[in-house]
């Protein structure tokens, strides 16, 4: 079995899972429901399946149930008939839920992914200009990059500007595993508290509305 952890912190519980069972594997692991058969025949690509197969299996381990997950228009998914909230991540290797009764984000990816060609399109200026003074522009890059991930799953609407509409506020990666962003509407300003934590070298970035 290839779970990792279920972190309890302030805000919600953390499930993460490493991703290295074949698809009938998993399948042995969750007795699907009808329904759920289903949902998972209409899925063709076998990392879907072991996708959609995972979170299940990973909402029963951190809450000892397997309430079911709806999505609204905009993609986001929920818990029906449930007052707790949920954000899924996923990277090559693991997967990652999120589950609280706040307003909340949740985004992991490999350290070392080259995201050096997309940089402007999802850095603010004040950010490239702390960026390039890190000591470890890799991972704070990587950080940002999950950190705008989440803060977008927080927000219901779509078409959001990384890059000018959500701003992360300078820290230090050797120094701060909390730091604090914001995204700028065009009625109002939501701030967000974030953190990070790095799991078999991938970080996983989580935050909640403030």
């Amino acid at each position: 079995m290839a779970f990792l952890k279920k972190a309890k912190t302030e805000f919600g519980i953390i499930g993460i899972w490493e991703i290295t069972e074949s698809l009938q594997e998993l399948e042995l692991k969750y007795d699907l429901s009808e329904k759920e058969r289903s949902e998972l025949n209409l899925i063709s690509a076998e990392k879907r399946k072991k996708e959609f197969l995972i979170v299940k299996i990973l909402l029963k381990e951190i809450l000892k149930f397997t309430p079911e997950i709806i999505y609204e228009k905009t993609g986001k998914p929920k818990l029906a008939n449930s007052k707790l909230n949920i954000s899924i991540s996923h990277s090559a290797d693991l997967a990652v839920v999120f589950v609280s009764e706040k307003s909340i984000g949740i985004d992991v990816e490999n350290c070392e992914r080259d995201i050096s060609k997309i940089t402007s399109r999802f850095l603010h200026r004040s950010e490239i200009e702390f960026t390039e003074k890190s000591a470890n522009v890799q991972d704070l890059k990587i950080i940002l990059w999950c950190a705008k991930e989440a803060i977008f799953k927080c927000c219901r609407e779509q078409g959001i500007r990384f890059n000018s509409e959500i701003i992360i506020q300078p820290f230090r990666v050797e120094e701060n595993t909390f730091f604090l962003g914001k995204r700028i509407g065009s009625m109002q300003t939501d701030y967000f508290k974030l953190w990070f934590f790095y799991v078999k070298n991938n970080v996983v970035v989580g935050c909640v509305e403030n």
